[in-house]
């Protein structure tokens, strides 16, 4: 196993970041994990994957240029820090840095709220390999990250 590695220095405007081996599976499930440690919080780096119905990718655009205030401090409560979603013709890619993955899927499956994006979303969207004890969209395995930054010599500057 390989051991976590960090930045040999960190500035002033800089996060330490702990990197923690991709690629093995979580302790929890059977689905592939990608940690970091940020400002002392361990986050789960997640990519899921699903489809957009023919024809249907601009409606689930135009759709996404505003989610529900409601909607948006659920999955903050749920503890997402952040969460991009992306489109490539009708393949949807998802990226989001969480506190607790299951703890996520868990306080989404039983919001009202979220039950109701997901019905207007329904027409829209499919997963082909959704998780089958959740109804989530499959869960990707990470196979490498770059997650902190440091200078092309791969020095520390000297300015501070």
């Amino acid at each position: 196993m390989a051991a976590p590695t960090s930045a040999p220095c960190q500035g002033p405007n800089e996060v330490a970041a702990l990197v923690l081996p991709v690629g093995l599976a979580d302790a929890r499930s059977s689905r592939p994990a990608a940690s970091v440690i940020e400002s002392g919080a361990m986050m789960e780096r997640v990519g899921n994957v699903w489809r957009v119905r023919a024809g249907k990718a601009e409606e689930y655009a135009r759709r996404h240029a505003e989610i529900w205030p409601e909607l948006d401090a659920l999955l903050r409560g749920a503890g997402v820090r952040s969460y991009s979603i992306y489109l490539w013709g009708e393949i949807v890619f998802s990226h989001m840095d969480v506190e607790d993955y299951d703890r996520l899927v868990q306080a989404f499956n039983g919001d009202p709220v979220a039950q109701r994006w997901e019905r207007e979303m329904q027409e829209l969207i499919e997963y082909p390999d959704a998780d089958p004890a959740t109804g989530w969209p499959e869960r990707l395995r990470t196979v490498w990250s770059l997650s902190v930054a440091r200078p092309a010599d791969g020095g520390c500057s000297a300015a501070s």
